[in-house]
């Protein structure tokens, strides 16, 4: 329980971090169940074009994905989410709110799931409802600890606001983080679309709307690319899909092309189609695709920004990749840039790391596809 003005701050300011540095959320979540004196606390989001959030602490993940699994998520088996989706913003909710009599018994999620791991007691309240996307925030007591009292709700209440700030400045930077790639692309001139978690276009550069304004093999259909011919619908649906919802550590290579058919006189046309990487804690809202359409051969400059606006490479890493690429050796890189052996070595240890490669043929592979 808070004793103290300066835990106040330090609670607040652990979901003040969490928005801007995404790993630390279950960090915050502890302090806020600490102050709580709580089993764990939870941050559950649904969206209507993004994955599902379900974050805690001092739960092993694996009763998480089980409470997923039971309908955890779902309002028509779930009450607590139900009460979410019509409670006011911030008004904090026990139980005893939500349940009536004997309905604890009567719902199957909450007779079956609840009663088998012991995680009896909640208050909730929600942070965000708007269109497509609910998220609320739930505190956790188990059998042992018993209900939660009326003093850890108050202090629930008090810090819940300052959880939802936090909430919507990561929603807003996720947002942004699509625009500032968009720009990136287009000052580059390339026709680059960014889609979103299920592969939806959420921004594009005037080269890319140019390209389908131009009735040639591309066109956007309900906020998604499809190609003219169906034979390349097909395959650019599977690719983009795959690339949107792998994890980062998958084994599925970070860019694909297809050549898209576009009728016997118009010029050679590629789709590049970039898997970027994902983060653990995110609200689906991060540019998770990049639809890149290019002719035969893709000026050296645009290489450069590529790598580094989707891939992170640093300016010198990408010179080093596109070096390496060209046959170049590193005693030659070396001696160009005008640096030690070694500092050229770990610059190509993270590139590879970057690109999600492991050796020099790969990566030369990697940077050749994207020319």
């Amino acid at each position: 329980m808070i004793r103290r003005e300066e835990h106040w701050f330090e609670v607040i300011e652990r979901f003040q971090q969490a928005a801007l540095d995404e790993g630390r959320w279950t960090h915050a979540l502890a302090g806020l169940s600490a102050a709580c004196r709580s089993l764990s606390s939870r941050l559950v989001g649904l969206f209507d074009d993004a994955e599902p959030v379900n974050w805690a602490d001092n739960l092993d993940p694996g009763l998480l994905a089980r409470f997923v699994e039971a309908g955890g998520l779902d309002p028509q088996r779930n009450p607590r989410v139900r009460a979410a989706m019509s409670a006011a913003l911030l008004q904090v909710l026990n139980d005893d709110d939500i349940l009536r009599p004997g309905e604890r018994a009567r719902t199957p999620f909450l007779a079956d799931f609840c009663e088998r791991t012991g995680l009896l007691h909640v208050c909730q309240t929600t942070l965000v409802r708007e269109q497509g996307r609910l998220i609320g925030l739930a505190l956790i007591r188990d059998r042992r600890q018993g209900p939660i009292d009326s003093d850890s709700q108050d202090v629930f209440a008090r810090l819940a606001p300052h959880v939802r700030a936090a909430v919507r400045t990561q929603i807003a930077l996720e947002g942004r983080s699509t625009q500032l790639l968009a720009g990136a692309l287009e000052s580059a001139q390339l026709a680059a679309f960014v889609c979103g978690e299920h592969g939806h276009v959420r921004a594009m550069t005037p080269e890319a709307e140019q390209l389908l304004a131009t009735a040639g093999g591309l066109s956007l259909k309900d906020g998604f690319l499809q190609a003219v011919h169906a034979e390349n619908q097909e395959q650019l649906e599977r690719m983009i899909h795959g690339a949107a919802q792998e994890r980062a550590a998958s084994p599925e290579p970070m860019m694909q092309s297809l050549l898209l058919r576009r009728g016997t006189e118009a010029p050679t046309q590629v789709l590049d189609i970039v898997r970027l990487p994902r983060r653990d804690y995110g609200f689906g809202f991060l540019p998770r695709v990049l639809v890149l359409a290019r002719g035969a051969r893709r000026p050296r400059g645009s290489v450069m920004l590529l790598l580094r606006s989707a891939f992170g490479l640093s300016d010198s890493e990408a010179d080093i990749a596109l070096a390496l690429a060209d046959g170049d050796s590193v005693d030659r890189i070396a001696a160009r840039r005008k640096v030690a052996i070694g500092t050229v070595r770990g610059q190509i240890k993270h590139v590879y790391a970057k690109l999600g490669v492991s050796r020099q043929a790969e990566l030369v592979a990697q940077v050749h596809r994207m020319q």
